[in-house]
């Protein structure tokens, strides 16, 4: 039976104000995730055929022009294939660190620039920010991927902006993939009204405005982190037009509606519970459209908003994620019993607790399996 979502009744007939505010939301989102990863010493290479590499490690590459960064396995024979998908602002050297790590376990990685970031800024008809043209992209390279290897599993990786890319992609050839893993798909966000309005002052004043600055706060405790930041400038991209904007914020408001077309890939959703940034229970209701079976839901209690980029891949999380890649491939079948998993829970305060226990309760499971999943401090 078709599982339909629902959109909200306020989502089809904006009145001229919330379209106003929508637009404004749009420019302030250009500075978000303002996230940037130092290019390794590879980066200046380029190779033309990446379908044909077998030695090369975190090298630029392109597929039918598109950019991208490969890191081959370093064990015989290869696992499977791993496409990773960047958050707004960041490029594929974003990978840098979680593709070094799978690639040691045996998995072949491919980390994509998004049309509009990395080093699709400098390439003409490439230069703007399209979701929807990237994820032909990937189409693309996954079709390449297949005809030179036509048995090795493929898995799609994501997080924020990067996760939505994924999903849409997930429910537009799912026969073509493995599974997917998404870390805090971009949906919901926290303070949006706030953030809104703020947006205005970065439109009226050079630099970063409020909204960057709440926007950075938000995604990250780390002093260390944000000032790299904002020094890093070189590698990242700030701004975004008008056009862009708007066409950001509607296709990830949507994704809600892609995972409901997910009805049988195997998909697992991380989110950390101290995200300031975007919403755990956002995640929570794209967990709930998911019609797949075979979907699983890990929440990291000490994660903020960054799970899998910029070097904030921990190994409790490294190990979550090769015991679900291992689960797909039918070497781990014991693996995720349950369809929530939660990490790190002990020492939460009483706000945390509500939280969790709001965001499983909002997963759309039956009572059993969510009193199964709570931690035993909560029940």
């Amino acid at each position: 039976m078709e599982t339909r979502y629902k959109r909200g009744r306020h989502t089809d007939r904006f009145p001229l104000l919330q379209a106003l505010l929508s637009i404004v939301l749009g420019i302030s989102l250009a500075f978000y995730l303002i996230i940037v990863a130092v290019p390794s010493a590879n980066a200046k290479k380029t190779i033309q055929n990446p379908l044909n590499l077998e030695t090369l490690r975190g090298v630029h590459a392109r597929n039918n022009g598109s950019p991208l960064r490969v890191w081959n396995s370093q064990k015989s024979p290869t696992k499977a294939t791993i496409i990773c998908v960047h958050a707004l602002g960041l490029s594929s050297h974003a990978y840098q660190d979680f593709a070094d790590k799978l690639s040691r376990e045996g998995y072949r990685v491919y980390a994509i620039d998004v049309r509009g970031f990395g080093d699709n800024r400098s390439i003409d008809g490439r230069s703007k920010l399209d979701l929807e043209r990237t994820v032909e992209d990937i189409k693309r390279l996954v079709t390449g991927l297949k005809r030179e290897r036509e048995n090795e599993p493929i898995f799609l990786v994501g997080e924020s902006m990067g996760g939505a890319v994924v999903l849409k992609a997930a429910s537009t050839f799912p026969q073509s993939l493995s599974g997917a893993l998404v870390s805090a798909p971009a949906f919901k966000l926290y303070k949006l009204k706030r953030l809104t309005l703020k947006g205005l002052g970065d439109i009226m004043l050079p630099g970063r405005g409020p909204a960057a600055r709440s926007v950075m706060t938000q995604a990250t405790s780390s002093v260390r982190l944000r000032n790299h930041w904002v020094e890093d400038s070189a590698n990242h991209k700030l701004e975004l037009s008008l056009g862009e904007a708007i066409a950001y914020y509607r296709f990830v408001r949507n994704t809600p509606r892609y995972s409901a077309l997910i009805n049988e890939l195997p998909v697992c959703i991380m989110h950390g519970l101290k995200d300031h940034l975007a919403r755990p229970e956002g995640s929570a209701e794209i967990f709930k459209q998911l019609t797949s079976r075979q979907k699983t839901f890990v929440i990291d209690c000490e994660a903020e908003h960054l799970i899998l980029e910029e070097k904030q891949l921990t190994k409790r999380i490294l190990a979550t994620t090769l015991r679900w890649l291992n689960k797909q491939l039918g070497t781990n079948s014991s693996a995720f019993s349950s369809p929530i998993m939660v990490l790190n829970n002990k020492g939460m305060n009483r706000g945390e607790r509500t939280l969790l226990n709001k965001i499983i309760n909002n997963c759309g499971l039956n009572k059993s399996v969510i009193e199964a999943a709570k931690p035993a401090s909560m029940l």
